[in-house]
């Protein structure tokens, strides 16, 4: 036997193998790592954040960092940069594609107006999807309105409705293609420090081909907020929004919440209302907390409103530009309600009618 030539196949071999080795590492650790050029940086305005930087800041995401959570994941408190953040982290069944995520960063870095929640930047990387808004102080209405000893005034109610109502109109009207929301509720219309309304969690919206287009889904969204036609023909348009809209016009007024076992007179608030408007007027479905401090005729108008945004058939159901029209008219009407009495700010607590008798 030729020993030196075995050697030799050997040697050959043992090269061989290892070649094969190292190339197998690499590919691992292409596939497990990014190159530092291939990276995804995100659409011009939005920061890419890096994993590093959010573990710090909110300590490994503690608890004592929470400040909220959904079917999306948590919420956490932080300070980036020097700013303060709420930093929304995907839980592992709601990690999309990164394709998807990545979508969504750029579907939502084309929102910009004042009444919806900004975004400040996102973090990905293997099993992790991170948004950064800005932080909104006052957390959300459902908090203020349903769970807060202290009640919201009604000049306070009017101002978020309207705030809502523009957010609205600028996805349907202002974005191109059109944007509907999907989940219009008060757990997602946040308060900053001023109690500006901003509509947050757009993590179902959905991108219309263009103005009242009807798009073929399945509904999802809130129970006591989703429009009944969507759930019965499974046609997405924006009067879905509307609907969800006068919804939350009712609860503003009313003080209660859309679905709430515990109401004797019926279940549905909107339901609830259209009785009680009927049959013993507009003031027994005024929140009780308000007493006399809110404009009469004005609530009025925003209890009839919120019934026309929620109608049974979307087609009755005003848009959001006209929606908006009649929520400003209502706030410049208000400063003639207004009495300036010691610094604080009351209503007269007449409809336009009594004015008129009274003087």
């Amino acid at each position: 036997m030729n020993w030196k030539l075995v050697g030799s196949i050997l040697e050959v071999g043992a090269f061989l193998l290892i070649m094969v080795l190292l190339w197998f590492l690499y590919k691992w650790y292409m596939k497990s790592t990014k190159p530092f050029e291939d990276l995804w940086y995100g659409p011009e305005g939005v920061i890419r954040y890096h994993v590093e930087d959010i573990v710090t800041a909110t300590d490994n995401f503690h608890s004592r960092h929470e400040i909220g959570a959904g079917g999306f994941g948590k919420v956490y408190y932080a300070v980036l940069d020097g700013k303060e953040v709420a930093i929304k982290r995907a839980n592992s069944s709601s990690i999309q594609s990164t394709s998807g995520f990545q979508n969504e960063v750029v579907l939502l870095s084309r929102l910009h107006h004042v009444n919806l929640v900004c975004l400040l930047g996102f973090c990905e990387g293997e099993g992790i999807q991170i948004l950064v808004y800005e932080y909104m102080s006052n957390g959300n209405l459902f908090t203020m309105l349903f769970k807060r000893k202290t009640s919201l005034s009604g000049l306070t109610r009017l101002d978020i409705a309207i705030g809502v109502a523009h957010g609205l109109e600028y996805l349907h009207t202002f974005v191109g293609p059109p944007v509907i929301h999907r989940d219009v509720k008060p757990s997602n219309v946040l308060l900053d420090n001023n109690l500006v309304a901003k509509l947050s969690d757009f993590g179902i919206s959905k991108v219309a081909p263009g103005f009242d287009s009807e798009m073929p889904t399945r509904p999802c969204g809130t129970a006591g907020y989703i429009d009944p036609q969507y759930v019965l023909i499974e046609q997405l348009t924006s009067a879905s929004d509307v609907y969800s809209f006068g919804v939350v016009l009712l609860e503003l007024v009313t003080g209660h919440k859309s679905i709430d076992n515990a109401r004797i007179d019926g279940q549905n608030l909107v339901e609830w209302v259209a009785v009680k408007l009927s049959s013993e007027g507009p003031e027994s479905v005024v929140d009780k907390r308000l007493g006399n401090d809110y404009p009469k005729q004005i609530f009025h108008d925003i209890i009839r409103l919120g019934l026309d945004c929620a109608t049974f058939k979307s087609g009755e159901r005003p848009s959001m530009k006209a929606a908006v029209t009649i929520l400003d008219a209502c706030r410049w009407s208000v400063a003639t309600d207004v009495l300036g009495v010691g610094g604080a700010v009351r209503f007269s607590g007449r409809t336009d009618e009594e004015t008129e008798k009274g003087g």
